[in-house]
């Protein structure tokens, strides 16, 4: 996953990318919750929420920046 994440930045912008980087939180939840029965405390969702929520924005605020000066 990390090669191709490297490889995505060679051929893009990182403001297009890193919140797809961010999704690596929820797959890693998943894992954590379903291979070693652990459960996700609330402030460990909430932060994640944030974190994902301020990726999904920046990339919205990069493509509306994109479409205005071009």
């Amino acid at each position: 996953a990390h090669f191709t994440m490297i490889k995505a930045y060679a051929v893009a912008e990182a403001g297009a990318i890193q919140p797809f980087a961010y999704l690596q939180l929820v797959f890693i939840a998943i894992l954590g919750f379903t291979v070693f029965d652990e459960i996700l405390r609330p402030n460990v969702i909430v932060g994640a929420v944030v974190v994902v929520a301020a990726g999904i924005f920046t990339l919205i605020r990069t493509r509306q920046k994109e479409r205005a000066g071009a």
